[in-house]
């Protein structure tokens, strides 16, 4: 395994390493909980409307894990089954196109959305195509092959192209942006507005970055010292831990973590947001943010947990709270790549390691390399 850094990081990808052109290629693929490996498989061949994508730069994320080990939600309703390939944060370039698609999108570099509506329904013709009832998820839903491989068969409509600037790490960490963007959006809060972030993986520290550049006054709640010092280092002013009860405990020495305030107090003295991203899978985390909201405070809900998340009704209606629960950051993808383009936003501090495919099994089996970095991202090298 290695350190995301010196000549990779900010590299765009050659492609001196690719295995010969032939009828197969190199995937992942999951046959059962625990169990994946590298395998041969047949190389894509796009149809009307599509392109086939060489990949450079693959994330990992909690969905991918979740998979690894059996327990995501899918397998229960149907919508996915073994085998599996996964990954839907990725960058590449275009190496063939189908029919009726512009040659000139051949050799550019691209990422792509994950959410593949069916391109009919008046949700996908209004631009919902995330919440389309016939959606494809690259990599997660209905059988879509993931990019955790040589190539990928990808929908042009899907497809955005990115800049030659950007490092393919990035352009990697343009699909969670994308939703962290849309909870900062959505949550509707305007220069010197507080926020409290609650959850510190990748959503949620890239939530904090886009609030700060938003001019946003931002406190999060995370578990790591590892994840809080980055997300100071990101902008955030204050940065907590909490009880069992949702209290918040600040850190005030990040150092050590012993070295803490006290508990708030009752709720007469509890600091209270103008708004809240619930970024955590953790079951209680949508109540813990709602008990610190102000009334009229907007709650956006981004983490989805393994059991029901209990919201009581009346506290939501007397304080005139809203609520927003976000699946996809689809609507501002495009905006998203502009963003990170720019450089206002640190979001390649994010990624802590990148490896190779065939160490995917580690990664996905919860193990990081000595020396990593501190970021969560990690991201599976595809060519070099």
């Amino acid at each position: 395994m290695s350190v995301e850094g010196g000549a990779d990081r900010g590299t765009v990808s050659s492609r001196s390493h690719r295995p010969p052109q032939g009828s197969l290629m190199r995937a992942f693929v999951i046959t059962g909980p625990n169990e994946g490996a590298v395998q041969q498989v047949d190389r894509p061949n796009p149809g009307p409307g599509e392109v086939v994508i060489e990949v450079d730069r693959v994330g990992v994320c909690g969905t991918d894990t979740s998979f690894f080990r059996g327990t995501q939600p899918y397998f229960a309703t149907g919508g996915a089954r073994y085998p599996l390939r996964i990954g839907h944060e990725w960058c590449g370039r275009v190496s063939m196109v189908g029919a009726g698609v512009d040659p000139a999108w051949l050799s550019k570099r691209v990422t792509g959305d994950t959410m593949l509506g069916c391109q009919e329904c008046s949700l996908c013709r209004s631009g919902r195509q995330h919440v389309c009832e016939h959606r494809s998820e690259v990599g997660v839903l209905n059988g879509w092959h993931g990019a955790l491989a040589d190539e990928l068969l990808m929908p042009q409509t899907a497809i955005y192209e990115l800049p030659d600037s950007m490092s393919d790490g990035l352009g990697a960490l343009i699909e969670p942006a994308s939703l962290s963007l849309r909870c900062v959006d959505t949550v509707g809060l305007g220069p010197g507005d507080d926020l409290l972030v609650w959850g510190l993986g990748a959503v949620g520290l890239l939530a904090v970055a886009f609030a700060v550049a938003a001019g946003l006054e931002v406190h999060c709640v995370g578990r790591s010292s590892g994840s809080l010092k980055l997300a100071k280092s990101l902008g955030a002013t204050r940065v907590f831990r909490a009880d069992e009860a949702g209290s918040l405990i600040e850190l005030a020495n990040l150092e050590q973590s012993s070295d803490t305030s006290a508990i708030e107090g009752d709720g007469s003295q509890r600091r209270t947001y103008r708004g809240a991203i619930a970024a955590s899978p953790v079951a209680a985390v949508p109540r813990f943010c709602l008990d610190h909201l102000a009334p009229s405070g907007h709650l956006v809900l981004v983490g989805i947990s393994g059991e029901p998340s209990l919201l009581e009704s009346r506290n939501l209606v007397v304080g005139d709270v809203t609520v927003s629960g976000l699946l996809s950051g689809s609507p501002v993808f495009a905006r998203t790549i502009d963003v990170l383009a720019s450089g206002t936003v640190a979001a390649e501090s994010l990624i802590g390691e990148v490896v190779d495919l065939e160490e995917l099994p580690d990664v996905l089996g919860g193990r990081r390399a000595r020396g990593s970095g501190p970021g969560p991202k990690v991201q599976v090298r595809m060519s070099s």
